[in-house]
């Protein structure tokens, strides 16, 4: 997937890891946006047993998607152990990552931003 493009590896991924197919009827293509951001941060060393040896470092690159509805979700079982609906700031307050967590309060900005 070295060559592949950014929203391709975007639908791809939430397909994997929520089995959420980007494209169908129910979850069109213009539903995911890419930002245009994206952010560099060390990898915990706890988990770079997940990366080829070496990798310290990992780019993030920022999208979005907003389904119409609450979906039926299928996890990776290899990455995720369990999933919420949530409003977006109780989303935020439960984040582990630092970075998910400043995703997620730009969420109301960005949607205005869209919606212009």
């Amino acid at each position: 997937h070295i060559d592949e493009p950014l929203g391709e590896t975007a639908i791809r991924e939430v397909a994997e890891e929520t089995g959420i197919v980007v494209g169908s009827e129910a979850v069109p293509r213009e539903a995911l946006v890419d930002w245009q951001h994206h952010i560099e941060f060390e990898i915990f060393p706890t988990w770079r047993h997940r990366y080829a040896e070496g990798v310290t470092h990992n780019t993030e690159h920022w999208f979005s998607l907003q389904v119409p509805q609450r979906l039926e979700v299928t996890l990776a079982p290899l990455e995720h152990t369990a999933h919420l609906w949530l409003p977006w700031q109780e989303a935020a307050e439960r984040c582990f990552s630092w970075s998910n967590r400043d995703a997620i309060l730009q969420l109301p900005q960005r949607v205005k931003e869209r919606c212009r």
